[in-house]
């Protein structure tokens, strides 16, 4: 093969591999392609071109969705402290009921609590009083049965009058002198417990502490005062161990 014809098949070989099989040799133009033909290298610099596109575009869609994903996290972290601030919040208003609660229970035993002692303070005086009462009128029965002695004993020493007495025997005067005597022991054997004898002759009826057996018509007395003493009557530390017999003055028409 001689060197011209050598050369143009170099030429015709490089111009297929550069315009691909739609080359014809016959024309020295480039020929019309509906589809443009790229040698290797140049299918290489598009193809390292759009990697990095790619990889430009990958980034970006990255750096987009960084704040997108950092927005949604916020967003849950919020919502979560929002749910945890609720939660205590509820327990909170829990708690004030229930402390509430306690404080009015605490008012109302506080308030138990205080009743209970004045009560109790009322009781222990209460019985102090019945406990005094007992010492003073434990002997109340007692004493009321020695009083009809007393009444026989003073009705003895009245029935003999003062001109019996000087001219009677002297055994008769020392009789009347005995029944006084004892009369007079007996008083004060009631007058140590507090027995004390009440005689209201021309007094002011009171029904504490008299008894009106009869009336007695007196023009001259105020009518309802006590006019006659039929029996004495007698008071023990200031309660009536035995009403006054008496009789009223009769109201005038």
């Amino acid at each position: 093969m001689s060197c011209s014809r050598l050369m143009i098949t170099c030429n015709v070989f490089q111009k297929v591999v550069r315009y691909g099989s739609n080359f014809c040799p016959s024309c020295t133009k480039r020929p019309f392609l509906s589809a443009p033909v790229y040698s290797a290298r140049t299918l290489k610099y598009y193809s390292a071109q759009s990697h990095e596109e790619t990889t430009v575009a990958d980034k970006s869609e990255k750096d987009g969705d960084g704040p997108q994903t950092c927005n949604a996290d916020s967003d849950k972290e919020a919502a979560a402290a929002s749910a945890a601030l609720n939660d205590k919040n509820v327990q909170l208003e829990k708690k004030i009921k229930e402390l509430e609660a306690c404080i009015m229970l605490t008012v109302d035993l506080y308030d138990k609590y205080k009743r209970s002692l004045a009560e109790n303070e009322n009781l222990r005086a209460r019985m102090v009083r019945q406990l005094e009462e007992v010492k003073l009128f434990s002997l109340q029965a007692f004493c009321k049965d020695l009083l009809e002695i007393a009444d026989i004993l003073h009705l003895a020493a009245d029935s003999v009058s003062e001109e019996v007495l000087k001219n009677s025997q002297p055994e008769l005067k020392n009789l009347h002198d005995g029944v006084l005597l004892t009369n007079t022991q007996l008083l004060k054997i009631f007058q140590k417990y507090g027995v004390t004898p009440v005689n209201p002759i021309n007094e002011k009826f009171n029904p504490n502490f008299h008894e009106a057996v009869f009336e007695v018509p007196d023009p001259v007395k105020e009518p309802g005062t006590v006019a006659v003493v039929q029996k004495i009557g007698y008071m023990l530390h200031q309660r009536c161990l035995r009403a006054a017999q008496v009789g009223v003055v009769k109201a005038q028409l």
